[in-house]
């Protein structure tokens, strides 16, 4: 299995970009990773 450290985030300040924000945030919360 793959382990995940680190999860970039690109973003261009759009309303979708908002939301990739929080699904970026809740992968690294799940995979503790940064």
């Amino acid at each position: 299995m793959i382990r995940i450290t680190k999860i970039l985030y690109p973003t261009d300040f759009s309303s979708y970009s908002n939301q990739a924000y929080f699904h970026a945030v809740a992968l690294a919360e799940k995979h503790q990773a940064s």
